[in-house]
């Protein structure tokens, strides 16, 4: 299994990163309680840090948490922004 050196696990660690998942102001916050986000932040960190900061693995990590919340009755709003993961729109033409 690949290793994380910790200055790289601290940088992925950031609400900018996997942080997010677990930021108790954050777009997560509010599944918190039905579901600890900690396992999810820490297989983010994992998965993020072995891709070298592939940031489709990062948004894998946040959809997953997202989609799980859902299913444990909490939607989780305005995960996505313009910075963090934007969905991208297709035009059918």
């Amino acid at each position: 299994c690949p290793d994380c050196d910790p200055a790289r696990k601290a940088v992925f660690s950031k609400p900018a990163y996997c942080g997010i998942l677990s930021a108790p102001k954050g777009p997560f916050a509010v599944c918190h309680s039905k579901l600890d986000p900690q396992p999810y932040f820490d297989n983010c960190v994992f998965d993020v840090c072995a891709s070298n900061g592939d940031g489709k693995v990062l948004c894998n990590s946040a959809a997953a948490y997202a989609f799980n919340c859902h299913n444990a009755g909490v939607d989780v709003k305005n995960w996505r922004t313009p910075s963090f993961c934007r969905e991208l729109f297709f035009s059918s033409s």
